[in-house]
């Protein structure tokens, strides 16, 4: 099938206490980095070669960051085919955003 979801590239957070919660994440899932963001590593069934990262950034809960959401998280998937997976959330019904960055 075309427009496949290999992996999470990138998980965005709001948090009252965007250090403790760096802190957190870095001890209880194993995430590593510094500041705003911190990194974990993976490759795709087993795939000795290609390595990802999925990168996990924590922001003040007054962020605008993810503006114009209200939500306090945003995920960002990697997508093989991103046409082919917009095309087919389109035809499901969901409401794409035409606004968007690759």
């Amino acid at each position: 099938m075309r427009g496949r979801i290999p992996g999470i590239g990138d998980s965005f957070l709001k948090s009252a206490d965007p250090k403790q919660t760096r802190e957190w994440s870095s001890k209880h899932l194993g995430l590593a980095g510094k500041g705003l963001v911190l990194v974990r590593p993976w490759r795709e069934n087993g795939e000795t070669q290609e390595k990802h990262v999925t990168v996990w950034s924590v922001f003040p809960a007054a962020s605008k960051c993810m503006d114009p959401s209200p939500a306090p998280f945003m995920i960002n998937y990697m997508v093989d085919e991103v046409d082919a997976i917009l095309e087919r959330l389109k035809l499901e019904g969901v409401k794409i955003d035409e606004k968007r960055s690759e």
